[in-house]
């Protein structure tokens, strides 16, 4: 009976070296996963701000556009 005590005790023990090989690879995984959502982040916001900034130019095939609104020239609909 003491052998199977001994072997009951030995198997309590704590593997450190198991713990902060784990730690590490979380930590590790932790900061890539952080890198990769900010590098994401960026990039998101740079292709947002140059669609952005496209869609607030005007038209190369508009000639007529200057940038201000356009100004009334009379009624829509032609008078009979």
């Amino acid at each position: 009976m003491t052998s199977f005590n001994s072997q009951r005790q030995s198997n309590r023990g704590v593997s450190w070296s198991g713990v902060i090989g784990t730690l590490l690879v979380q930590i590790l995984v932790l900061l890539a996963l952080a890198f990769a959502v900010v590098r994401y982040v960026e990039w998101s916001s740079d292709v947002n701000q140059a669609e952005f900034m496209s869609a607030t130019k005007p038209s190369a095939s508009d000639p007529n556009h200057s940038g201000a609104a356009p100004l009334y020239h009379g009624p829509y609909f032609p008078l009979f």
